[in-house]
């Protein structure tokens, strides 16, 4: 027996569920069932699983729908096309991403693709954990990757691992195979059962790394390609650029030279926007080149994004204006019988913040708040106040350190004797222990009171 018939043998028996749309005699509609036979199933699925239950992931995938993808990567007849995306990716320096895309099959309803990138076996083990997260990330990066370029990417490719999807398997469906010569047999097998091959001898190739070391740092995961600018205070201003580009015309290769100053008087950004459009948050849709100082930036459109981009500047001609607010939580101090349900949150952060400003340790206000907790109503039934408690109280006291209160502390609090209240106790304790030279006056900011009390506790500490 060859050597590879024993790697055929290896492999354990495991099992896709295969499924084909039937229309319901009754309503009329499609409905999917359970099917053996994967030559003839629409879709399948992208894990396998053993007669034991162990499931195993096998690729990961990305649906395009037709309805989303934009025009430059469409046929005629308006369907997705495989040769067009693989294009794309190879004119856009992805090519090591397309060298990963094993199969394009046809969705079920005739205009759509599912694109399937096998990985390394990856058994859904609570060892794999991290690995699971890994291949998690990197399905969404790959979604808003294929969003950037128009594909179409479908949300749908957030939802997990274990998904459906239209099947490679069918002969009339697949529209884009990639085979491999596995170095042992010399077949030509798909790259999948490749992957798994090389598994079972030892020497795998870590796909999820590749995979990852490709979204790391691509331009599209990091910024929200469905808008002109990520920046909501600033995305009409600089929608004002876009439609002067536009204006331009394909003749004038949608190329526009702008100083710095021509550029404040044509959208009325700042300078902050200015610095930030030509580094890190350059849009997807535009191209730079600067020349210089004095001449400025030459602006141009990428001529395969205007389409979109044309359909959000008219969105943000239509919506109304929106004046962005800041607002500043305030504090809840009522009596604890006074508070209610969906205010115990609310509640606990108020108090934390009020201890923390009157100069209490973090051990004691969280003593102290868990000494009048049980006055509020259904308190000891609350997770913000039994279990969350001691997270709130470290968020509050984790962070720099504010002025002192002006407020006075809330009543049922001043019966907690073992509080070092800094405005009650600590303070007004040095002052009366300091000799009469270092007394301060009233009008003095709390940067000069503090340091006359650290003179005063050097002096105390000397004697």
């Amino acid at each position: 027996m060859s050597l590879a018939q024993n790697q055929k043998k290896s492999r354990p028996a495991a099992f896709r569920r295969h499924r084909k749309y039937v229309i319901c005699a009754e309503t009329g509609k499609k409905q999917p069932i359970e099917f053996c036979r994967k030559t003839e199933a629409d879709v399948t699925t992208t894990w396998i699983a053993d007669k034991y239950g162990n499931e195993t992931i096998m690729c990961l995938t990305q649906d395009l729908d037709a309805d989303l993808a934009w025009d430059c990567v469409k046929d005629e007849k308006g369907r997705v096309c495989p040769k067009k995306i693989i294009e794309i990716l190879m004119k856009n320096g992805d090519a090591a991403l397309a060298s990963l895309i094993s199969d394009m099959p046809r969705s079920a309803g005739g205009k759509g693709l599912a694109i399937v990138i096998p990985i390394t076996p990856l058994p859904i083990l609570e060892a794999t954990k991290r690995n699971q997260d890994a291949a998690k990330f990197i399905q969404s990066a790959l979604y808003r990757i294929f969003a950037a370029y128009g594909f179409g990417a479908d949300k749908g490719a957030l939802s997990g691992l274990k998904r459906f999807y239209t099947s490679p398997y069918n002969p009339k469906k697949r529209l884009y195979e990639k085979r491999v010569v596995d170095p042992i047999s010399g077949d030509s097998i798909r790259l999948e059962e490749h992957l798994w091959r090389q598994k079972g001898r030892g020497d795998s190739r870590s796909v999820l790394s590749d995979l990852a070391a490709i979204v790391k740092g691509h331009p599209s995961t990091k910024i929200d390609v469905t808008r002109i600018y990520n920046d909501d205070r600033c995305e009409r201003k600089v929608a004002k650029l876009f439609e002067a580009l536009l204006d331009i015309g394909y003749d004038n290769n949608y190329t526009l030279q702008l100083t710095r100053k021509e550029f404040f008087e044509l959208t009325d950004c700042s300078k902050n926007t200015w610095y930030a459009l030509l580094t890190e948050k350059k849009p997807h849709w535009l191209s730079l080149e600067l020349i210089s100082q004095t001449e400025g930036v030459r602006f141009s459109l990428i001529p395969e994004h205007i389409a979109h981009m044309q359909r959000r500047l008219s969105t943000l001609k239509t919506a109304p204006k929106t004046k962005l607010k800041t607002t500043r939580k305030s504090l809840l101090l009522i009596e604890p019988e006074a508070v209610k349900d969906g205010e115990h949150n609310h509640w606990t952060w108020s108090q934390a913040v009020v201890l923390k400003a009157h100069g209490t340790q973090e051990f004691e206000a969280l003593d102290a708040i868990r000494s009048v907790r049980r006055r509020v109503g259904r308190g000891l039934l609350s997770r913000n106040l039994n279990t969350n408690l001691a997270a709130i109280v470290r968020c509050i006291y984790s962070k720099p350190a504010t002025r002192r209160s002006q407020r006075d502390l809330p009543a049922y609090f001043k019966k907690c004797c073992h509080l070092n209240l800094r405005s009650e106790t600590g303070a007004d304790r040095l002052r009366a222990l300091a000799p009469p030279s270092s007394s301060v006056s009233s009008g003095q900011s709390f940067g000069e009171r503090d340091k006359q009390e650290g003179l005063a506790v050097a002096r105390l500490q000397r004697s």
